[in-house]
Order: structure tokens, then C-alpha cells, then sequence
């Protein structure tokens, strides 16, 4: 599940075919808060391709193992097959 969410620990390009969004100036002005950052909203309205390109520019300064993503809504319902 990690490796699958995070492909850019391998690939630093993996992201470089996504479509920037209007919101990405205002949203990577929250990551110098040094705080968690969740990004909630409805469903497929853009929030992982909006973590994802956070993380491409976030990858200009920071090593990529350094930088950890996870998308709750896929994984929430391997959790839920798992517990039944």
C-alpha cells in the first residue's frame, strides 16, 4: 500500500503528466506550517491530484522519502474487506 501511494520514493517524475490546478499556490502555502495537512472535500473533485502536485514541488527541496502520502479513500475499503 505505501509503495503503491508513494511512487515518487522511485520515480521523481511521476507526477510531471498532471494538470496543474488554480488552488496549488494557495495549498502550498500551508506546507511551511510544518504541521500535518489533510485535504478534505468531496469525492472526485481533485484532492490527490492536488497532494500530488504539492508533492512535485515539494520534491524541488525535499528528499522523497522524506515526503509521505496516503489516500484514505482507497484504502478504506481494503480495511473494511479486511475486518469482515
Amino acid at each position: 500500500i505505501l509503495l503503491e501511494d508513494n511512487k515518487h520514493w522511485f520515480d521523481s517524475s511521476c507526477y510531471d503528466d498532471f494538470t496543474t490546478r488554480e488552488l496549488l499556490v494557495k495549498a502550498l502555502d500551508f506546507l511551511h506550517t510544518k504541521e500535518i495537512l489533510a485535504i478534505i472535500g468531496a469525492r472526485r473533485v481533485g484532492k490527490s491530484t492536488l497532494a500530488k502536485l504539492m508533492i512535485k514541488e515539494l520534491l524541488q527541496e525535499v528528499e522523497a522519502k522524506n515526503i509521505f502520502f496516503i489516500n484514505l479513500d482507497i484504502h478504506t475499503k481494503c480495511f473494511h474487506d479486511l475486518a469482515r
